[in-house]
């Protein structure tokens, strides 16, 4: 007679290794969404890895690899800060204030008309950081830290560039006319 047991017990499914976040770049993101936005860490899995920028969703994720991800930013609120998480299934991990938004790096004013020798301010809105000023082209200065624009000597388009710490420019064109003769 043959005495044998058998036992029949099913294979546990592995529990998956919850995942770690180490960078997020770039950490800034414009308010209006759309930013591809890298995002370095391991143990992310193709198919069921999922990013949320605060309360909301990515417009979409790529995966890249188990140590990276590329997800596309929604739309934020300017000069907020919001965590990032990446979630593997059950498990996530969080970059606490990982991203935050800005808006579009604006020059004011950005078009208008002046006479020859005469000075005009710039300021900037949106951006982030420092913000600095600097020719594109024409022969009138302009003080990089103040915006402070002195036009030249003779008639002409000038073209001056507001940059902020980013690199982010917006530019502002204007005219340099001769005086008016009295």
């Amino acid at each position: 007679s043959s005495s044998g047991s058998s036992s029949s017990s099913a294979t546990p499914s592995p529990t998956p290794v919850p995942p770690t976040l180490s960078a997020i770049t770039p950490a800034y993101a414009l308010a209006a969404g759309g930013a591809a936005i890298t995002i370095s860490g391991s143990d992310f899995q193709a198919g069921t890895t999922s990013v949320s920028f605060g309360a909301q969703p990515a417009t979409t994720v790529t995966f890249v690899s188990s140590t990276s991800l590329v997800a596309l930013a929604p739309a934020g609120t300017a000069g907020v800060a919001v965590n990032v998480v990446v979630a593997v299934g059950t498990s996530a991990a969080t970059l606490n204030s990982g991203l935050t938004y800005f808006d579009a790096l604006a020059i004011s004013p950005a078009s208008f008309t002046l006479a020859v020798g005469n000075t005009k301010g710039f300021s900037a809105s949106g951006g982030v950081g420092t913000v600095t000023y600097g020719m594109v082209s024409g022969s009138g200065s302009i003080n990089s830290a103040s915006g402070s624009f002195t036009a030249p000597g003779s008639t002409g388009t000038e073209v001056v560039r507001a940059t902020d710490s980013l690199g982010n420019t917006s530019n502002a064109t204007l005219t340099v006319a001769a005086a008016l003769a009295i």
